[in-house]
């Protein structure tokens, strides 16, 4: 009898393993086949777009510049992009300020009374930075990147990439009103960047 209880037991145990090495070969084999499927294009994968803001960094930070970062990151994110503070920079800083929209950011030293300004408005900072076509609190066209371009109140991508490409076609920008000739900039669009735009 127990020889037999033996043997019944030692049965079970040999299906429930049989089982469990069935279960994960076709479990495998499952995962192959959802993989080749994708491969092959029989499930349309679409990646997730995080939006971003570029925030012009300025003040006392390692390497000033503009920076793309993730909407709602913070001052210290921007500022660890752009190599971290001097050491001249003030600690009485809100580091966990969230950024949801294309700033500028200064970073003031302790003897300036310390702290960060955030400034919204290109035209309202006084910014001395020909590398990146900044004068002034204005951004010359004729200079900017990018970059630089994107920071005007709703200017792209495309559209700054069309401002490059016309000047590099038809030679520099003589009065601001030229960038009218630019395509998708109209009337409407000047007047909303006329103000933190200049040719020299």
């Amino acid at each position: 009898m127990k020889k037999t209880g033996r043997i019944i037991l030692t049965s079970i145990i040999i299906i429930a393993v049989s089982s469990t090495v069935i279960l994960s070969i076709i479990r495998a084999s499952s995962s192959r086949e959802l993989i080749k499927g994708i491969e092959a294009g029989g499930i349309e994968v679409t990646e997730e777009v995080i939006p971003t803001v570029k925030v012009y960094v300025t003040g006392e930070v390692m390497q000033p510049g503009i920076v793309e970062i993730e909407v709602g990151s913070t001052i210290l994110d921007a500022v660890n992009a752009c190599g971290g503070f001097t050491e001249s920079a003030s600690s009485n800083i809100n580091l966990v300020y969230a950024l949801e929209k294309n700033v500028t950011l200064i970073i003031k030293t302790k003897n300036d009374g310390g702290g960060a300004e955030v400034i919204e408005k290109p035209g309202d900072a006084v910014i001395v930075d020909t590398e990146n076509g900044l004068i002034d609190g204005k951004i010359n066209i004729n200079h900017a990147e990018s970059d630089a371009l994107c920071l005007l109140p709703g200017v792209g991508e495309k559209t700054a990439l069309d401002i490059i490409a016309y000047r590099e076609q038809n030679g520099p920008f003589i009065m601001i009103e030229d960038i009218m000739e630019v395509p998708g900039i109209k009337e409407s669009k000047f007047s909303k960047i006329k103000e933190y735009i200049c040719t020299e």
